[in-house]
């Protein structure tokens, strides 16, 4: 596979590190990356990646051992991820949301030697959490502190970059430690929305090619600003890391979500290309401050990790004048697909595009047969972008994959099908799909609908039980700020849309918030027919206790 994969131009044997570093030779004192406190060109990002190599290294840190990185959207984050890549050492990147539990199951996993995290973040105190259990991982050696406040026992990493690190080494020590191209080099952790996380492995070479897919159909050149407005620890946010390293362009990095403060960076900035979730999209439109920002260098919005409501796409082009590119991956397979700036603008907003480059797609039915054009059918993927399989679990990759090797493909549990050019309209989750009596409905068909309603603001179709049917649709919706939202007239909205009567919602659910999974804010479904399926529970137990009943 890999030979395919170098034959066709997918990969190559120049390695992320030798990019970055060619960067620093061509144009070293260009601004590389940027956020809230610091500033780095690319001249300062290869000294202080060697250093944080060459210091690792000196704490015996061995070749594949694995650290936890738990940082912000902060410069300290790419300068870790260009360290481990020259050091040869394997890391993990977990959201900031993570906790005690998710961090202990990671660290077990994973034998995790040392993590990198600030003393405190916001509200969140993850030394505090690291000490806490500490006592239960046996192979954790190192604590490193990003920022001034170190406490006692543990190393300050701002030190280790501060210190002639290469005065310890041989000047071409890190040559003869550097991951090669087709090595995996970093561990990427499904959301746990399925149950216990699973550790996905990637090439670093398999990265590269996703930026390149990227860069390629959005256009992005060295005079390009990327912020990078979701977290770096997701897969869509991953191309503003990869994105400037490729092209030499500059990486703006936001620390925290906040609408407001989105705006402020890319008027500050002149950010051309943001990087952005859905949620964090509609969020910054839907900010009562929206119009007092100058967004007109944005040029480009790649929005990805869920599914891009298409009235969400086009407000997005309108209010900001750029153009919205969807695309649609995972931590297991990354890309599967990108749409481009040259796709119309229905392709843009309705579809996620073609195959990124270097995948293979098939859409499937229940008997692993290809679907005929224009059918829904599950996602299956292989190719130059996927990961290569679960970390040290070679049964969960079989299950996944199907069997090992180049036979392999991966089943998404994604239902979707393809338009008459090649373009992938997704359908929604196949464990989403409502079963109503022979009838299938797909929530995110409904979903679209009622998202372009002018007084939704959020809105998650689910199932619920149903004795006759078996299954009916549930509605739970956000109302917009000081709009109330009735039953009738949603019904009346989707009916003018000419959709089959079986797809209309038969109970509506009006909630102050949705539940969220993951980094990348996407609705948690699993908790909503939790919720419903207890207010059923609640009203038939009602209804029993009527005296007569």
């Amino acid at each position: 596979m890999m030979d395919d994969f170098l034959a066709q131009g997918h990969w190559h044997h120049e390695t992320l590190a030798d990019i970055c570093d060619r960067n620093a030779r061509e144009y070293p004192d260009r601004a590389a990356y940027a956020d809230s406190k610091a500033r780095i060109t690319w001249a300062d990002l290869k000294q202080l990646s060697d250093r944080a190599a060459l210091g690792l290294l000196g704490l015996g840190i061995k070749k594949d051992e694995v650290v936890l990185v738990q940082l912000p959207n902060w410069v300290e984050n790419v300068i870790l991820r260009m360290a481990f890549l020259k050091a040869g050492i394997l890391s993990i990147f977990p959201p900031m949301t993570w906790r005690q539990t998710e961090l202990e199951h990671a660290l077990k996993s994973l034998d995790g030697v040392a993590v990198v995290i600030p003393r405190r973040f916001r509200s969140v105190e993850p030394y505090q959490m690291v000490q806490e259990i500490a006592p239960h991982l046996p192979s954790l050696r190192h604590t490193l502190i990003v920022g001034e406040d170190v406490p006692r026992g543990a190393i300050s990493f701002d030190e280790m970059c501060r210190q002639p690190q290469e005065e310890r080494f041989p000047a071409d020590h890190l040559k003869s430690t550097q991951f090669e191209p087709f090595e995996v080099t970093n561990i990427m952790s499904t959301s746990g929305t399925t149950g216990v996380p699973k550790f996905c492995e990637h090439a670093q070479v398999a990265h590269q090619l996703i930026g390149t897919s990227l860069v390629q159909r959005a256009r992005i050149t060295r005079d390009d600003v990327v912020g990078a407005i979701g977290p770096l620890s997701g897969g869509a946010a991953l191309f503003g890391f990869l994105c400037p390293a490729l092209v030499g362009a500059t990486g703006m990095l936001l620390d925290w979500f906040d609408a407001e403060e989105a705006l402020k960076m890319i008027e500050r900035e002149r950010v051309t290309v943001a990087i952005v979730v859905p949620a964090q999209l509609i969020a910054m439109l839907r900010h009562p401050s929206l119009n007092k920002y100058d967004l007109n260098s944005v040029r480009v919005v790649r929005a990805g990790g869920a599914a891009t409501p298409p009235n969400i796409a086009a407000e997005a082009e309108e209010k900001m004048g750029c153009k919205v590119v969807p695309g649609a991956g995972s931590m297991d397979a990354l890309s599967i697909s990108q749409s481009t700036l040259d796709d119309s603008p229905e392709v843009r907003f309705t579809t996620a595009g073609r195959p990124s480059l270097g995948n293979e797609v098939r859409l499937v039915d229940e008997q692993e047969r290809d679907v005929a054009p224009g059918e829904v059918g599950e996602i299956r993927v292989r190719g130059a972008c996927t990961a290569s399989g679960y970390y040290k679990d070679v049964e969960a990759t079989i299950e996944a994959w199907g069997e090992l090797g180049e036979e392999g493909w991966w089943r998404s549990g994604d239902l979707a099908r393809f338009d008459a050019h090649g373009n992938i309209v997704f359908a929604g989750r196949k464990k989403d799909v409502i079963m109503r009596g022979a009838q299938n409905i797909y929530p995110m068909e409904i979903e679209y609908l009622l998202f372009s309603h002018p007084k939704v603001g959020q809105v998650a179709i689910v199932g619920m039980a149903d004795l006759m049917m078996g299954e009916k649709a549930c509605a739970y919706v956000v109302p917009k700020p000081g709009q109330d939202f009735s039953f009738d007239e949603m019904v009346s909205f989707l009916k003018g849309k000419n959709i089959a009567p079986y797809k209309l919602p038969e109970r509506l659910e009006i909630v102050d918030r949705m539940p969220v999974a993951g980094d990348v804010a996407k609705v948690d479904k699993k908790e909503l027919a939790r919720d419903i399926a207890q207010k059923l529970s609640a009203e038939a137990q009602t209804t029993s206790d009527r005296p007569g009943d």
